[in-house]
């Protein structure tokens, strides 16, 4: 027997492609908002190529994974989007430098640390971003932030 909290994503989910299947919504709905919903899954997204998806938007959304975009790389992600995408870390940044990576973006990304950013200091690291990542709080040692001490934007902490 499913789950309270299965039931209610099976909910969303039929209700989702309730809507994606009624030539009604298709002219009425916001493409953006709907691209972004938690709720949509790349099979549905795979279901309906012939829908005004946000490109931007999915690439964000966390159920979108690198695997996922690895083996669908014909499809027009965003890159600023799969930047701060939390499933996006580190590792897969630099295994993979040829993409197009936004490093304004990705340096909110909340995989990006500050011992990240000290080991890699030839990287154009963008502060405000740094300042907004959740990995940097008012609680974070100042050991751990050593000399970007200067840098940071402190009103974003």
């Amino acid at each position: 027997m499913a789950t309270l909290k299965e039931t209610v994503k099976i909910a969303k989910r039929d209700w989702i492609l309730s809507i994606l299947k009624d030539p009604a919504f298709e002219t009425r709905w916001r493409w953006q908002s709907l691209s972004y919903n938690a709720n949509i899954t790349w099979d549905i997204v795979e279901a309906n190529p012939d829908k005004q998806w946000e490109w931007y938007e999915l690439s964000c959304i966390a159920n979108i994974t690198w695997e996922i975009v690895e083996a669908n790389l014909n499809k027009p992600w965003d890159w600023w989007g799969l930047s701060i995408n939390a499933n996006i870390t580190w590792d897969i940044v630099q295994a993979n430098p040829d993409m197009p990576w936004d490093l304004s973006l990705l340096s909110e990304n909340p995989n990006i640390t500050l011992n990240i950013v000290q080991a890699n200091p030839n990287k154009k690291w963008c502060w405000y971003g740094i300042s907004s990542n959740p990995q940097v709080t008012q609680s974070t040692r100042c050991a751990e932030i050593g000399s970007c001490a200067s840098s940071l934007e402190w009103r974003r902490i």
